[in-house]
């Protein structure tokens, strides 16, 4: 089983999180945001309860649930995207960035 977090849950964030959800191998352990923050994960990505509160602390989430996998998706802008995905590398996480 492959622990998963989504960064980033806009429209293709949460895309993400419907097609992962249905992958028996997939775990989704955590979500990050700046939006939605402490709504459930699965009610923003319109699937059912997921149990997954929404935070807007990466470091936190990063560093405490320490999933093998961050599916990155924030923004298309390198320069927005940088700080984000070296936070994930530091954190010891593989990253997948859409």
């Amino acid at each position: 089983m492959v622990k998963v977090v989504q960064y980033g849950c806009g429209p293709i964030g949460c895309s993400i999180v419907r097609l992962a959800s249905q992958k028996a191998d997939i775990d989704i352990v955590g979500a990050i945001d700046l939006i939605n923050v402490g709504q459930d994960l699965g009610e923003v990505a319109n699937i059912g309860r997921l149990g997954i509160s929404i935070s807007n602390d990466a470091e936190a989430v990063l560093n405490t649930i320490k999933p093998d996998i961050v599916l990155h998706a924030t923004s298309s802008s390198l320069e927005v995207i940088y700080p984000q995905l070296e936070q994930i590398m530091q954190a010891g996480s593989n990253v997948v960035s859409t």
